[in-house]
């Protein structure tokens, strides 16, 4: 959870896998953060803190891997789909999402495509 560091899991992750995740906010700044495999039926869930959390946006990312060393070289990763991505129940484009595209200098690294109906890709272009 932003700002803090990366939490690593130890579950099974290979491509092709089907995931899900969600983020939801309770009282007093506490957030239950879930994702899941429905491939690996595996499923971790921790409850965090941030007390000036603004809940002013959203994010549904596919993103280079790094380390403690910076960003890491992008996979060919292929296609990545993302279905339901929604906010407060409502589907992300109803909001009029700002899609990024991944791109170091003029080398665009992965494209999304438009959102409909809370649904899109992530194209791997260049690594």
């Amino acid at each position: 959870m932003y700002p803090k560091f990366p939490v690593n899991f130890s579950n099974p992750v290979v491509p092709g896998d089907k995931m899900s995740a969600s983020v939801v906010v309770g009282g007093g700044g506490k957030f239950t953060l879930t994702i899941s495999n429905a491939t690996q039926q595996w499923t971790q869930v921790t409850t965090q803190r941030l007390n000036k959390a603004s809940l002013s946006s959203a994010e549904v990312i596919a993103e280079a891997p790094s380390s403690r060393g910076g960003v890491l070289p992008l996979a060919s990763f292929g296609t990545v789909n993302f279905t339901s991505a929604s906010a407060n129940g409502q589907t992300l484009d109803t909001f009029g999402p700002d899609p990024i595209t991944m791109q170091s200098g003029s080398t665009v690294k992965a494209q999304p495509s438009k959102i409909s109906n809370g649904s899109f890709s992530v194209a791997w272009k260049h690594s």
